[in-house]
């Protein structure tokens, strides 16, 4: 019996060591939009660092996330620190689990950006303008979901174990004993992606992190049709290039510097097989003794588009030049850069289309044919409970009675709080914004903070331009910039306030 204990024992320290403190102590080189359960648990470590300034936690889901760019929010003289604890799906109840782990980070300030979306809709019904909230198949699907698994498994089975089967049972709690069994989804990735960066070609990537050309430049690498970057030539010229189409021809013009109107060389390159190739650095002519050199790319044949290249599916279809590998043009940065967000053409070329260009590609991208399309599953069903909860009564539910146990907790711990409805695109708000339930969610949502001490700010109108949103709910880098200093004026009252 002793032995066996003590075997026991053993493997959990182990597994402790090495999946809770070494695992975490490998170089994460994860890029924005990877690996979501990996770089939510690293970023619950780096939280808990202690800081010289004032720090500022936002909380949420994928819509908090691509709301705000906290990275850019304050300059260092401002003492103020803002980062996200935040993951996709996130959902009250999620955030109710997490509560404890924030307490531990000793913010000053946690401010929830909270959507529509956030509320779980799927497990409420709505019938005679009553709230039934379907908790049995709430709890079937919460017991198999990521966060559960991962984050709080102990936690969960400890308050639910009455109501989960034995299956469920025994997979949370083997998921409680073992960190091996909670991280083996994402074990690997923060090791292939230092495999892939520091022992290949750069062909195998998720965002595009080289030089960033003037024109802009696609998420996966694909440039427009004539691309101009800056190009530092102080490194290894291992440059590629993928090529849509077979007998791709290319007009590679180099300049000096930036001010330079004139060009120093010019040469067609001819590439006949289309896929990846290496950039032949050694059949371009160069100016000597130049650290840096403005090269412009621009294809001169058959034409691919952005739905070719599998970018996506539905919407306005754009012409596309050549795919940049990793790096392209600069030295690799392999710092972690999981929750600092780029500008791309994804996003930016809806601020480019007019009101009436946006709706007709929002129509084929988010509506058309959508009770079809599995992708909008989730789309349909929050577009149906908004018409339908618009002129009836609020009543509170399971997910938003977890965000009232939530601001309790912060009172009694004497953690600053906040709340800020995210804004949301007007082709869904108008929906249901102007009805009698969402102006009675905002009251007692305010009410039930204000017994707290802490504030409600609702900005679900705030961003009028469409365009700003590439969804119903999820901000374009351009409207995260647009909403940026609305939260950071915000977040300079609140800690003065508390103060």
């Amino acid at each position: 019996m002793l032995i066996t204990c003590t075997l026991f024992l053993t493997v959990l320290f182990l597994d402790y060591l090495v999946f809770q403190i070494l695992f975490f102590k490998f170089p994460n080189e994860m890029e924005w939009d990877t690996s979501h359960w990996y770089n939510f648990a690293h970023l619950r470590n780096e939280v808990k660092r202690e800081t010289q300034s004032k720090k500022v936690l936002i909380v949420g889901s994928s819509v908090a996330l691509y709301s705000v760019l906290p990275d850019s929010m304050f300059a260092e003289k401002d003492k103020i620190q803002t980062m996200f604890y935040s993951h996709v799906a996130m959902t009250p109840t999620d955030f109710y689990y997490y509560k404890d782990d924030i307490k531990k980070a000793k913010p000053d300030l946690v401010v929830y950006l909270l959507n529509f979306a956030d509320l779980q809709w799927e497990y409420v019904k709505i019938n005679q303008e009553k709230f039934e909230f379907d908790k049995d198949l709430w709890l079937k699907e919460y017991a198999v979901r990521y966060p559960v698994r991962i984050y709080y498994p102990f936690e969960f089975l400890r308050d639910f174990y009455h109501n989960l089967d034995k299956k469920q049972t025994l997979s949370l709690a083997s998921k409680s004993l073992l960190y091996v069994n909670r991280y083996r989804s994402f074990l690997f990735d923060p090791i292939e992606t230092w495999i892939d960066n520091h022992s290949r070609s750069g062909r195998s990537f998720q965002r595009y992190s080289g030089s960033m050309p003037f024109e802009g430049i696609w998420s996966k690498g694909w440039t427009k049709l004539k691309t101009t970057l800056s190009c530092d030539m102080e490194r290894p010229l291992d440059d590629s290039i993928f090529t849509l189409k077979n007998d791709t021809k290319l007009e590679v013009i180099v300049f000096k510097s930036e001010k330079d109107k004139s060009p120093y060389s010019s040469q067609i390159l001819s590439f006949p097989k289309n896929g990846w190739n290496v950039f032949p650095w050694d059949h371009i002519s160069l100016p000597p003794d130049k650290t840096t050199v403005i090269i412009q790319i621009a294809i001169k044949s058959e034409i691919g588009t952005a739905r070719e290249a599998n970018l996506y599916q539905y919407g306005k279809d754009y012409p596309v030049g050549v795919r940049l590998s990793h790096y392209f043009c600069s030295k690799p940065n392999y710092e972690n850069s999981s929750y600092l967000r780029s500008a791309f053409f994804d996003e930016s070329r809806f601020s480019e289309m007019s009101a009436d260009e946006y709706e007709e590609d929002y129509h084929i991208r988010i509506k058309k044919d959508a009770e079809n399309r599995p992708e909008l599953l989730r789309l349909n069903t929050l577009r149906r409970q908004k018409m339908a909860v618009r002129d009836i009564p609020f009543q509170p539910w399971f997910e938003y009675d977890q965000i009232v146990r939530i601001s309790n907790f912060f009172k009694e711990n004497e953690i600053p709080f906040t709340i800020i409805l995210s804004p949301e695109n007007p082709i869904e708000s108008n929906l249901y914004i102007e009805g009698l339930w969402f102006d009675e969610f905002k009251k007692d949502l305010a009410k039930n903070l204000k017994k707290n001490g802490y504030n409600f700010f609702d900005h679900t109108s705030s961003i009028k331009e469409k365009q700003y949103f590439f969804d119903p709910h999820h901000m374009t880098y351009d409207g995260a910039k647009t909403f940026n200093p609305i939260v950071k004026q915000i977040i300079e009252s609140q800690v003065k306030a508390d103060n």
